[in-house]
């Protein structure tokens, strides 16, 4: 994938070397003044410094551009390339730019679409983790309270009883003093 992206801009940035060595062909062709395309094509070594490949990676580049009628080889003094009028319109529509970004998009798409449900699952789980530790931890503090409470109704059984003894022996003093 990125390699294909990074081929797309750096065909357009071929395009736009070309180019600019063809707008003199167009403005020749408006003055009707003779050109020598030797000064308007551009050498597979100076394309390569600019492009920062090597040959083998510039013949890649420029296969689809060949293909597309855009560009053509030009061999006459030196080995290059020279553009033509239809790579100026793709430069100018930005065609190859176009479906980088178009590529970029997609793939951001792609991964965002793939995200959203997987970061709603682990919410939901950390949600019904969450209620769940949460609902644990009311049982928790409940069984306290049932602990607690039972053992102050142990305190207050014993003192029921205790009072209940005293009573007794109260009475059973009093019945003994009559």
């Amino acid at each position: 994938m990125r390699l294909i992206m990074n081929t797309l801009k750096k065909q357009h940035k071929l395009l736009s070397i070309l180019c600019k060595q063809i707008n003199p062909i167009l403005v020749s062709s408006i003055t009707n003044k003779p050109i020598d395309n030797y000064n308007y094509a551009c050498s597979f070594d100076n394309l390569c410094k600019q492009l920062n490949c090597t040959e083998v990676e510039l013949y890649a580049l420029s296969s689809r551009l060949i293909e597309e009628k855009e560009i053509s080889f030009y061999d006459v003094n030196f080995k290059g390339y020279i553009a033509h009028d239809k790579a100026n319109s793709s430069l100018l529509s930005n065609k190859y730019l176009k479906e980088y970004y178009n590529i970029l998009w997609n793939t951001i798409k792609n991964w965002i679409q793939t995200l959203i449900p997987v970061l709603s699952l682990i919410a939901v789980i950390t949600i019904a983790q969450n209620k769940n530790y949460i609902e644990q931890d009311e049982v928790e503090k409940l069984k306290e309270s049932v602990a607690y409470l039972s053992k102050n109704m142990k305190v207050i059984e014993n003192n029921v009883l205790k009072l209940k003894d005293e009573k007794n022996s109260f009475i059973a003093k009093k019945d003994s003093i009559k």
